[in-house]
């Protein structure tokens, strides 16, 4: 960007070519009419060409008799203080003001682009100054001189400084609530994993039929109560942005099947079979770990509304723009007022199975959107529930919500 010298220096040559333009249109005219005096003096001089000399001595040096008796005949024939033709006179009027106007113009037109070029590149270096922000690069902004934009550059640097400092404020927050949630969920596993022991040790020293009936009870609630703490400790660092997603490509099937190790316990108590189908070689890019949870919340669930023997299929498919998983059970399918609610935390519909929490959709919801991708629910053509799950290979920048309702009547 120009120094305030430098455009000094530039607004100097401008005016230094506007005058040397109005000078060259000055002589110019002078030239014009000498050249026609000259034409005027030589017609007279044709006239007395045995006076010539008495001629030229008075146009070099006239005296004032001569001249007062020159203008006393020229005065006789009309010439009243004006040799030159009127319209001679008109004309060069016109052309000078012409001239003038075009070097007015022209010059104005040069400082309004060399204005509009300065602006251009104030905006420029301003809107570069933002993109570096939004990087998270805070570069200090230059200083340029006083001009229009100088309140805006003031104004802008300020917003920029506070926004650092939120920004700041904001990673540190996060970082002291990622500190706090490790802290409680150490101090809630402690004590619940010393009662599953307990538990464990009262089952098996315990003979008679009801007690060991009431320590497999409190065994059950007690792993449900570890399922549920462990669930909503990681929807509060999903929420809070603090929870670590490694995103690289992996097998989709090898998720898949990650995913069916975690609920396999469930698939042989209801001899289910979950088949994985699709192309083996489809890639999701996501992180492996809590993917495979999510893909294990959403197997359990069909499971869960699926018949005994019935079959869970598993299908990849891959396009250029995403990946798509679809997990399809053989049961009943989704009531068509529940499906917009169906993710929805500790929500539990008409056909929520006894004991249900309501909260493992909701994780699997989070955990896929949080890694930019899609997920939602629908009805088959057969009307048994689906769950369509899609991982983009560039996630884009916000998550969407994204939800169908339109379902088939069944």
């Amino acid at each position: 960007m120009k120094s305030k010298g430098q455009r000094a220096a530039v607004t100097t040559g401008l005016m230094g070519l506007c005058l040397l333009f109005c000078l060259a249109i000055s002589v110019s005219v002078v030239r014009r009419c000498e050249a026609a005096f000259y034409d005027r003096a030589a017609a007279v001089a044709s006239v007395f060409p045995d006076k010539a000399s008495d001629v030229m001595a008075a146009l070099k040096i006239p005296s004032a008799a001569d001249l007062l008796a020159g203008r006393n005949i020229l005065s006789a024939y009309g010439y009243n203080g004006q040799l030159l033709d009127a319209r001679f006179i008109a004309a060069e009027i016109i052309s000078v003001s012409l001239l003038y106007l075009l070097c007015f113009f022209i010059i104005a037109a040069l400082a309004l682009a060399a204005g509009r070029r300065r602006e251009a590149r104030r905006i420029a270096d301003l809107v570069q100054y933002l993109r570096q922000v939004e990087s998270g690069v805070y570069p200090v902004l230059p200083r340029s001189g006083e001009d229009k934009f100088s309140h805006l550059e003031d104004e802008l640097y300020k917003t920029v400084s506070a926004l650092r400092e939120s920004r700041e404020m904001a990673a540190l927050g996060k970082e002291n609530l990622a500190v706090n949630l490790a802290d409680i969920s150490h101090q809630l596993k402690t004590p619940l994993t010393g009662v599953s022991l307990m538990g464990e040790l009262l089952l098996n020293s315990l003979t008679d039929k009801k007690q060991r009936q009431a320590a497999e009870t409190i065994i059950s609630q007690n792993s449900r109560m570890t399922d549920l703490v462990s669930s909503l400790l990681t929807l509060s660092k999903l929420d809070a942005g603090v929870l670590p997603l490694n995103r690289k490509p992996v097998s989709a099937k090898d998720v898949i099947s990650s995913a069916v190790q975690a609920v396999d316990p469930l698939l042989k108590q209801k001899r289910q079979n979950l088949v994985i189908q699709g192309d083996n070689d489809s890639v999701l890019f996501c992180d492996f770990g809590w993917t495979a949870e999510a893909f294990g919340n959403l197997i359990k669930n069909c499971s869960e509304h699926s018949p005994e023997g019935s079959q869970i299929t598993a299908a990849a498919e891959q396009n250029p723009i995403y990946t798509q998983i679809t997990i399809e059970d053989e049961g009943s399918g989704f009531s068509p007022e529940d499906i917009p609610h169906l993710f929805e935390r500790f929500y539990r519909g008409k056909q929520a199975v006894r004991g249900s929490i309501g909260i493992g959709l909701a994780l699997a919801k989070s955990i896929v959107e949080r890694q930019g991708g899609e997920l939602y629910a629908e009805n088959s053509k057969d009307c048994s529930a689906r769950y369509v799950i899609r991982f983009y290979e560039h996630a884009p920048e916000e998550n969407n919500e994204y939800m169908r309702s339109l379902t088939p009547n069944c």
